[in-house]
C-alpha cells in the first residue's frame, strides 16, 4: 500500500489519496466545523493519519484497513475515509486532542461528525462521542439495517506466496464458493486478470467484498483468484517497473 514502500509489505493498511477537488471540498467542511478559524499551514493527505513532532510520528488510525486522510490547515481536525474487509466505507471527522504532543498514549480522538457511514445508516454515532485513539464503534453494534451488507458480501481470503524466482512475495484474494451449497471442493478455478501497471486490487478494503463479478462467480460455484503481480502499485518503484 501507499506508505509501505518495501516490496514484502502486506497490503493490509494504508490507502490512496483523493483528488484535489475532494480535498478542497473536505477542507471547506472542516472550516465550517471549526467555526471558520484558520491558522497557517497546509492540508495534508496520507495513507495513515500521522502527526509529527521533531523526532517521532504519532499514529492515529490504529485499525486495519485502507485509510484516506485529509488534515485541516490548522492540524486540529482531520477527515478519515476508511474501510476494511469487515466494514464498508465510512467518512468521519475527528478532532485531535490538545495533549497529543505531551501525552500521546493516553490521548483520545473526538468524533466530531460522521459524514457518511454505510453501516449505521442513521448516523446515530455522530454525536461527538469520545473514543480511544484509533478505535471506532463496532460495525454490528445495534444491528442496523446496513449490517446486512456484511452477510451478503462475504470477504475473500487474503493469501501470499513467493514469485517463481523467489525474489518477491505476491498477494492474492481468494473467493470460495459456499461449502454448504457446493460441497468441500475442489472447485473450478477462475483467475481474474486485469491491466496494469500501476494498479492495486488486492488490499484490506471493502472494495474486495464489493467485487460483484468475483462474488457472482463464487455464488455459481467457481473459486476466483485475483493477484497483484509485479507491476502493481503501492509496493515501491522497483516492483512497479518490473514490467
Amino acid at each position: 500500500p501507499h506508505g509501505n514502500a518495501m516490496d514484502e509489505s502486506p497490503p493490509h493498511g494504508g490507502g490512496g489519496g483523493g483528488g484535489g477537488g475532494m480535498r478542497r471540498s473536505l477542507t471547506k467542511v472542516m472550516n465550517v466545523l471549526s467555526g471558520g478559524k484558520r491558522r497557517g499551514g497546509r492540508g495534508h493527505s496520507s495513507s495513515t493519519a500521522t502527526t509529527m513532532t521533531a523526532t517521532t510520528p504519532i499514529r492515529l488510525t490504529m485499525e486495519a484497513g485502507m485509510h484516506s486522510i485529509v488534515m485541516d490547515e490548522s492540524c486540529e481536525l482531520f477527515v478519515d475515509t476508511h474501510s476494511g474487509l469487515d466494514r464498508p466505507l465510512s467518512t468521519c471527522v475527528y478532532a485531535l486532542p490538545n495533549d497529543i504532543w505531551e501525552h500521546p498514549p493516553g490521548s483520545s480522538l473526538r468524533l466530531v461528525h460522521t459524514l457518511f457511514d454505510a453501516i449505521h445508516e442513521d448516523n446515530s454515532l455522530s454525536s461527538g462521542a469520545l473514543l480511544p485513539m484509533g478505535q471506532h464503534p463496532s460495525p454490528l453494534e445495534g444491528l442496523p439495517k446496513g449490517a446486512t451488507l456484511l452477510a451478503s458480501l462475504p470477504p475473500p481470503e487474503l493469501i501470499s506466496f513467493p514469485t517463481s524466482d523467489g525474489s518477491h512475495t505476491l498477494f492474492a484474494a481468494v473467493y470460495k464458493p459456499d461449502p454448504r451449497i457446493f460441497g468441500p471442493g475442489p472447485y473450478p478455478l477462475i483467475c481474474s486478470v486485469y491491466g496494469g501497471p500501476n494498479v492495486q486490487r488486492v488490499n484490506n478494503s471493502w472494495s474486495q467484498c464489493a467485487d460483484m463479478r468475483a462474488q457472482r462467480l463464487a455464488s455459481m460455484g467457481f473459486c476466483v483468484v485475483k493477484c497483484d503481480n509485479r507491476g502493481s502499485s503501492r509496493r515501491g518503484g522497483a516492483f512497479v517497473s518490473a514490467i
